[in-house]
């Protein structure tokens, strides 16, 4: 936990190179298929794409909880 007691929240940016070429959705996904298969556990995290910019990318706030309640580190 935190200094206020409350879950850590880790924040991400994908920001691939030719971001305008790639399925952001895809390759969020799959990266964090991967970051789960290697921690060994299910992880709860949200992402948004903005495409307004002049390179696409992906903010993407992760649970500093396992699905099974275990702090994150």
């Amino acid at each position: 936990m935190g200094k206020s007691g409350r879950p850590r929240l880790f924040k991400f940016i994908i920001s691939p190179e030719f971001g305008e070429r790639v399925d952001h959705r895809r390759l969020t996904r799959e990266l964090f298929a991967r970051i789960e298969q290697d921690l060994g556990a299910r992880l709860e995290w949200v992402a948004v794409t903005h495409h307004n910019t002049d390179h696409p990318h992906t903010h993407v706030a992760l649970r500093g909880v396992r699905a099974d309640g275990q702090e994150l580190r």
